[in-house]
């Protein structure tokens, strides 16, 4: 009997490619294609809605319904605009733009100067002004000089109400998290949790990015998977499940491996990432780890995995120490799919600031507010991911190989 032929040519797969066979197979179509789409939105045919479902409903399986410490809510889109002030959106929560004087093309300013290979993630305009012009980044659709950067903040505006004034402004959320934070104190009563646990949600989020690319990889509309997992900081050390993952190892590439130039990084165990120091908390190396495990239970070749530390200029206002998990895709190198981060306890500290409205709980007596370790999932990169890693020629065909649980 003739040998089947069987091909692994994956990692030499284009993104036209797979955007074409996406659409061909019905699984994601750009939105309103037929009046020639609208950047960053699209929509899910029959074979990606089924594949998408499979997705969210065995992370909610592993993150939720299998254990007792964790509970589930499902927040508004809108909900009240002084959330976004307290969190720290409304003055934070920028990108910096810049317009090309002879089109009018607008371009993060980040992603023009990554393409001159220059990272950077500063948000000041000057320190952004400064690189674009060493550099002589120009535009890159007609060439034409730059205009100089401005902040350009990413939430969707809406009205609430028939008035059309600042005071019916509200916000189409950019994330699912602060849900759960102003939620925590009746979710911690009505469900009758005590320390540590977690509450998750999945739903959409938005976030109006100046030049969404890579197909489904940066959009303006898409679906988080998030977890908050509620911690007494005076027992950060108290995690009796660390030995679950202690011997899943992944390429890590530490803070310090980046500043000294280190491109790869090195694969240890979740256990040695936590005793060296890497990660500076139980938790926090606990759910690193169940979260590489899902990612591999879903099909994902932990080869094509690694888990890169923020630089302390690149965290985000509110983390204490946050790590991406990260997948290498052939046509766009490491990229993000998870971050998982120690929001520490500034979350429920700003809503109590804010609100007015004490967030800390009782616990043996004592007033504690908790520190939140985030595990934060995108499904649509965690789909790209899937597509790009499945992606098979055999006998000449194109063949998704998906994992059995998704498929």
């Amino acid at each position: 009997m003739k040998k089947r032929r069987f091909e692994l040519e994956e990692r030499k797969i284009s993104l036209e490619r797979l955007v074409e066979l996406s659409t061909r197979r019905g699984i994601i179509y750009p939105s309103g294609s037929i009046y020639g789409g609208i950047a960053g939105f699209f929509d899910w045919g029959p074979v990606g809605s089924e594949i998408r479902r499979n997705i969210l409903n065995s992370w909610w399986r592993f993150f939720v319904e299998t254990r007792e410490d964790v509970v589930g809510i499902h927040g508004s889109v809108i909900t009240h605009p002084k959330v976004w002030v307290a969190s720290g959106h409304v003055d934070e929560f920028v990108d910096i733009m810049v317009e090309c004087k002879k089109c009018k093309s607008r371009f993060r300013a980040d992603q023009l100067l990554e393409e001159k290979g220059i990272i950077t993630v500063t948000t000041n305009t000057n320190e952004i002004k400064s690189l674009i012009e060493k550099y002589n980044v120009t535009c890159p659709k007609c060439g034409g000089e730059l205009a100089d950067p401005t902040s350009f903040n990413l939430m969707f505006e809406t009205f609430v109400g028939p008035s059309r004034d600042k005071k019916s402004v509200a916000y189409l959320r950019p994330e699912t998290a602060q849900l759960i934070f102003i939620h925590f104190k009746e979710v911690a009563l009505s469900a009758r949790k005590k320390l540590p646990f977690g509450i998750a949600q999945i739903g959409r989020a938005f976030r109006n990015e100046i030049s969404p690319r890579n197909f489904i990889f940066r959009m303006r509309e898409f679906e988080q998977m998030e977890l908050e997992f509620f911690i007494n900081p005076e027992k950060d050390e108290e995690c009796p499940y660390l030995e679950e993952v202690s011997n899943i190892k992944v390429k890590f590439l530490s803070a310090s491996d980046q500043e000294e130039g280190v491109q790869h990084g090195n694969k240890i165990s979740m256990e040695e990432a936590y005793k060296s120091g890497l990660i500076k908390s139980k938790w926090h190396a606990y759910w690193l780890g169940k979260s590489v495990e899902w990612l591999t239970l879903i099909g994902l070749n932990i080869e094509n995995l690694r888990v890169r530390e923020h630089l302390k200029d690149e965290l985000a206002h509110y983390a204490i120490q946050t790590f991406d998990i990260e997948y290498y895709f052939p046509f766009m190198g490491w990229k993000e799919i998870v971050g998982i981060s120690n929001r520490g306890d500034y979350d429920l500290r700003r809503h109590s600031e804010y609100s007015g409205v004490d967030m800390s709980i009782l616990e043996n007596g004592k007033r504690v507010t908790p520190y939140v370790i985030e595990p934060s999932f995108g499904l649509e990169r965690i789909t790209l991911a899937i597509l790009t890693d499945s992606y098979r020629i055999i006998d000449n065909r194109i063949v998704l190989s998906l994992n059995p649980c998704i498929a």
